[in-house]
């Protein structure tokens, strides 16, 4: 076998090899598009702002295809607003307030739509946590909150003595969302230091937290910062302390308390008639004909409020809506049975499901969602889930009921989520077995076929050896 034809035979496994590598990098990058939300300062670092100067940072929201930003009938949006204050500064491509400093400028390109958030003119009010907040939806899959923050310090109001703490994205902050207990330090490349975390319990002990923190160097000062998933209600009154110790001797060790932490419940399911609680569930008897009420009850402070309440049932394996807000869906219960009933009194807000006249067919797994905003008008903020069981049987009926709160940053139902996901990530592991399974099934082709050659040239060069051989002793003789 000459050269040239053992080289194109190998140029030809590599090419396979390498088209095959394509694909399977391609397969990956479907399988791994999801929604995303990412802020860029324009203006360098937004934590050192001066007075008087421009702010300028770009939140950047890709949807990929099969992906819309809110819900088909449902007024949502991308909003830059103020943390503290709730202020929304704009809505999608529009400013919404009467600030004639701050701009907007959108654009888009391909997947990614960016919201440019200008504020001329810095002041010293202008200080604090901005967020940009949106949430999409998929045909297929549950809504999804995207939520990014950044804190805007201004310079001229920096202690440069000492550490300055907060809370990432405020100190209120609702039931299962993230935070991130944020301490900003005068940078000093020439002193080494080390930062620890403490929380400062509601009794007043301290516990240490032993995560490192992460750092994030600016042009005059660094910060440290670390991550709480998902907190509870029982983190409420909770504070964090930082403590800034440098290895030069001569120089004390600094500290920082943030704000106390304001956590608000998410919302509670409740059941009538006669509810008793064991353990996780909530069980409630009733007879056949009797009504049934399940009621989803939180109570929220001044600048929250539920911007919407869906009650579904799973049906084949999906959550169907079967009374969004006050709309009955008659397709799927029977309007004259099922009904609602809302109450919105000063922060206190109730939604309750009546069933009328139950009856076995009733009988199924529900869910109650709700989404808790900064603007009634708008659907954009945290949703919950509430699941619970109905089993209707004659003389008896069961309620089963778990919360099981969701947040999208969490947003709608995450085991249908995490479902998809596995699906997505099962389907990318046999379409990655199959791939290598080819690609090694052909490189050993390749190789035999390379073999086969190589013996059928070695045969051929001991038969022409052989026969000169023969020619030679002939010859001699």
């Amino acid at each position: 076998m000459d050269m040239a034809n053992l080289s194109h035979l190998q140029l030809n496994c590599l090419s396979y090899i390498f088209g095959a590598g394509l694909l399977l990098l391609q397969i990956g990058i479907v399988l791994a598009q999801e929604p995303a939300i990412t802020l860029t300062p324009i203006t360098g670092s937004f934590d050192e702002i001066p007075i008087g100067s421009t702010f300028s940072i770009n939140c950047t929201v890709t949807i990929p295809d099969g992906y819309m930003i809110g819900n088909a009938g449902v007024p949502s949006a991308v909003i830059w607003e103020t943390e503290k204050a709730k202020i929304q500064l704009t809505i999608n491509a529009t400013v919404s307030t009467n600030d004639s400093r701050i701009t907007l400028r959108y654009s888009v390109t391909g997947i990614h739509h960016s919201f440019q958030l200008t504020i001329a003119n810095i002041k010293s009010s202008d200080s604090g946590l901005y967020a940009c907040n949106t949430y999409v939806s998929h045909t297929d899959t549950p809504s999804k909150v995207l939520s990014e923050t950044v804190y805007l310090s201004i310079s001229d109001l920096l202690d440069k003595d000492k550490p300055q703490c907060y809370i990432r994205p405020g100190e209120v902050i609702l039931e299962d969302l993230s935070i991130s207990p944020t301490c900003l330090v005068t940078r000093n490349d020439n002193i080494d230091k080390m930062v620890q975390w403490s929380m400062l319990l509601p009794n007043g002990s301290v516990e240490s937290i032993l995560n490192s923190p992460v750092k994030v160097q600016g042009l005059n000062y660094e910060s440290y910062h670390f991550a709480i998933d998902a907190i509870k209600a029982w983190d409420d009154g909770m504070r964090y302390i930082c403590n800034v110790m440098f290895a030069n001797d001569d120089m004390p060790m600094q500290s920082c308390t943030t704000d106390v932490l304001n956590v608000i419940p998410g919302p509670e399911l409740t059941a009538i008639p006669g509810p008793e609680l064991i353990g996780d569930h909530l069980m409630v008897d009733a007879d056949v004909g009797e009504t049934l009420s399940v009621s989803a009850r939180i109570e929220l402070p001044s600048g929250f409020y539920v911007s919407g309440t869906t009650w579904s049932k799973i049906i084949d394996g999906e959550h169907q809506p079967i009374i969004d807000d006050d709309a009955i869906n008659d397709e799927l219960v029977d309007p004259n049975r099922f009904s609602i009933e809302k109450v919105d009194l000063n922060g206190l807000y109730s939604s309750a499901m009546k069933i009328s006249d139950i009856q076995s067919s009733d009988s199924g797994h529900y869910g109650c969602y709700v989404a808790v905003s900064s603007n009634p008008d708008i659907n954009i903020g945290n949703y919950y889930l509430r699941l619970f069981q109905i089993t209707v049987e004659h003389g008896s009926r069961t309620i089963s009921s778990t919360n099981m709160p969701t947040t999208q940053k969490a947003k709608m139902s995450s085991q249908r989520r995490k479902h998809l996901t596995s699906v997505k990530l099962a389907t990318g592991i046999t379409i990655v077995i199959i791939i290598i399974i080819i690609i090694s099934a052909y490189v050993k082709h390749c190789r035999r076929l390379q073999r086969a050659k190589q013996e059928t040239a070695g045969n051929a060069s001991a038969r022409a050896s052989a026969e000169k051989n023969g020619n030679i002793n002939l010859t001699a003789i």
